[in-house]
């Protein structure tokens, strides 16, 4: 450490370790000076060569914006769910750094939040970073947040407020390796800061408003299952209550996220929103929410955390799941035999429409003995009839379909392909009383409106078991997470989710381009795909693209498509390479961002005509010939056959000037290559191609 020594105390802490409220200072602190850069509204200072606070896109484990109506008693845990607060613990308007509300605490015993024991918070060794805004004038000791494992005699971790204005931590494991530390000043200045506590390795360091003020090297471990964890008061003994406001809290396991001096983030922190910041949830399978399991053990309930008590279980011994740790991300499954195993459980209310999704790992491509491997999710009547399932290999076709009863199971609810990758995939289905898709990887397999199942209600969810009696019903595979809602939810919201699971599992998706869902292996041959061209960290969202998979390499974006004498086309999604059309220009620009080769296809004549020069990607970050505006002049383009084997150069000189459509050759004048503007032909007009030309970017 440097600029200051190192202790480690060889010292048990017990629940009176603390007299008189003041945090047990054992390495003098390392107090880095702050610099007169400041945020005014929040009393935030950092350091003259600090950097932007990492707004993360890692999964954390805990993600509370404190957002809500005033007095509101229940707080949103983007990951998790909601969680209920204790005693007069409460949301206020009165003030917040983001959003609308935050944290109000009274500083006395007995009120705080609570989230449910859980091994997600057990950290052990790995690097994590627990952090917050937070608000006091309170000269007292108090906590942020703390962490023991349920028992009075165990280890436990504090992270707060001394009492002197310094933030402070406090740790103990059961390896006796044990310290506190504190650092920084100014906390209780009634005034807004960031505080984070971070381990990297085994550095422990405070940060306060971007500052390091505090560091020591320790290899106390924090945790290895069934933990506890309170925000406002270290629950044992009810010690350390927080007085004043916290907002923005948000834990990150796997990753220190900061390392030098930083800004605080201004804005709220990147939330990755679970399942239950969609509406009309009905159902929530977390296999990473199953505490007291062990590796290998059976489970015999799965409790729901929609919030809506759905658990599934299974009493019979035989046919339970059993309970497998550190398998997709590492994060757990219950892992399905194909032959017996699966969960049940009641509902109630009526379903019409309803998404159902599953992330999941098949055991195996071909299930032998049987024409259906099962259903890892269905949804069943009171009468025993299923509409919807999500079930895989009908007929020993190794396809993702719909395992709806009642003539539902066709081609139109079948995936076209077959399945390459075990997994792990995110499958879902999302219905009305006249629609039906199926999508594996964010890709729509299939699709129909020859669909009307009728509405159920008080039924029954099956997990790895399509309904009761009825064939071989069961899965044959892992699962990591069931979400059913009882509508058929948004593409936006099925964007938002397929962002939380993706980023929980490290599945890569979406992808920015066609080309990085081919490289990444999640081609399944021409079609529509999912995409999001500036990213999770962008401000686009995802969107529907359609992509050639085949064609010279594959892994093209299609741009633009129009027909001989063709209308100027729409600006808007564009899904097949037949139907006259534009890419919203909104996305263009990061598209292009991603892409250096352009394809121009006149099928009239068969040619490929490609280009890395940065003349066409430049034009599409500035919109240029592909919004129907008035940038684009009136002048028309012409394919000329006579250049139609030609390489696409761009070569301009003299007086020549670029042209405002990409259409055209890059030029304007007699030199121009491949397309000449023709006043009196509209720019959308291709005289000599009898059929869609099309533009495509890689």
């Amino acid at each position: 450490m440097t600029g200051a020594s190192t202790m480690r105390l060889r010292a048990r802490i017990t629940s009176n370790w603390w007299p008189s409220r003041r945090w047990l200072l054992v390495a003098p602190p390392l107090v880095v000076a702050a610099t007169a850069l400041a945020f005014p509204q929040l009393g935030l200072m950092h350091g003259a060569n600090a950097t932007n606070g990492d707004n993360s896109t890692t999964m954390p484990v805990l993600m509370l914006h404190m957002d809500g109506a005033n007095n509101a008693t229940t707080v949103l845990d983007s990951v998790g769910g909601m969680i209920t607060t204790v005693g007069t613990a409460k949301l206020s308007t009165a003030t917040a750094v983001q959003g609308t509300a935050s944290l109000s605490l009274p500083g006395t015993s007995g009120n705080y939040v609570k989230a449910s024991q859980s091994d997600v918070y057990a950290m052990g060794t790995n690097d994590f970073t627990i952090e917050a805004f937070i608000k006091t004038s309170s000269a007292t000791s108090q906590t942020i947040v703390g962490m023991w494992d349920g028992s009075n005699t165990a280890s436990h971790t504090i992270f707060g407020v001394e009492s002197t204005g310094k933030l402070a931590l406090a740790l103990a494991d059961l390896n006796l390796n044990d310290f506190a530390l504190t650092g920084g000043s100014g906390v209780t200045d009634g005034r807004w800061h960031h505080a984070a506590y971070t381990r990297m390795g085994n550095t422990h360091t405070l940060w306060l408003d971007g500052n390091n003020v505090a560091s020591i090297v320790s290899s106390a471990a924090r945790f290895a299952s069934n933990v506890d964890l309170y925000i406002g008061q270290y629950q044992c003994c009810y010690y350390y209550p927080f007085n004043g406001n916290i907002d923005d809290l948000r834990i990150t396991k796997g990753k220190a996220l900061y390392t030098t001096s930083f800004v605080p983030p201004v804005q709220q922190f990147y939330d990755v929103a679970g399942p239950a910041s969609i509406p009309n949830l009905k159902l929530w399978l977390r296999a990473d929410g199953i505490s007291g399991v062990a590796d290998g053990s059976p489970v015999a309930t799965w409790t729901d955390a929609s919030g809506n008590g759905f658990a599934v279980s299974q009493a019979t011994g035989s046919s339970q799941p059993i309970f497998r740790t550190n398998q997709i991300n590492g994060k757990p499954v219950l892992r399905f035999n194909g032959a017996g195993h699966f969960l049940q459980g009641n509902y109630t209310g009526t379903v019409t429409g309803k998404t159902m999704v599953v992330v999941t790992t098949l055991a195996t491509l071909t299930p032998t003995g049987t024409a259906s491997a099962g259903c890892p999710l269905s949804v069943q009547s009171a009468d025993g009839f299923v509409f919807d399932a999500i079930d895989y290999n009908e007929s020993a076709a190794k396809r993702w379909h719909n395992g709806s009863d009642f003539g539902y199971r066709n081609a139109a609810t079948v995936s076209p392909v077959d399945e390459t990758v075990l997994g792990p995939h995110v499958i879902a289905i999302r219905s009305t009383t006249s629609s039906y898709v199926l999508y594996r990887d964010g890709l729509v397999l299939q699709s129909t409106t020859a669909y009307s199942p009728p509405s159920i209600s008080s039924g029954k969810f099956n997990v790895a078991y399509r309904h009761t009696g009825g064939g071989n019903p069961y899965y044959y595979g892992d699962i990591a997470e069931a979400i059913i809602y009882d509508r058929a939810i948004t593409d936006a919201e099925r964007h938002r989710l397929e962002y939380y699971l993706s980023n929980k599992y490290n599945l890569g998706m979406p992808a920015k381009t066609c080309a990085e869902l081919l490289n990444t292996g999640k081609s399944v041959g021409d079609g529509v795909y999912t995409v999001d061209p500036d990213g999770i960290t962008g401000t686009l969202g995802a969107t529907s693209v359609y992509c050639d998979m085949t064609t010279d390499g594959g892994g093209w974006t299609l741009v633009a498509a129009t027909n001989s004498n063709a209308s100027t086309p729409v600006a808007s999604s564009l899904l097949a390479p037949t139907t006259p059309g534009l890419l919203n220009a909104t996305i263009l620009p990061a598209l292009a961002q991603n892409s250096s080769t352009v394809r121009i296809l006149a099928p009239a004549y068969s040619v490929n005509i490609k280009s890395t020069d940065t003349f066409p990607i430049s034009r599409l970050r500035s919109y240029y010939g592909l919004s129907d505006d008035a940038t684009m002049g009136n002048a028309g383009a012409h394919w000329s056959p006579g250049y139609s084997n030609l390489a696409y150069t761009c070569a301009c000189t003299g007086n020549q000037t670029l042209s405002e459509n990409i259409y055209h050759a890059c030029c304007n004048g007699t030199n121009g290559f491949h397309w000449h503007p023709l006043s009196t032909v509209s720019r959308w007009s291709w005289p000599d191609a009898s059929t869609t030309l099309t533009l495509w970017v890689k």
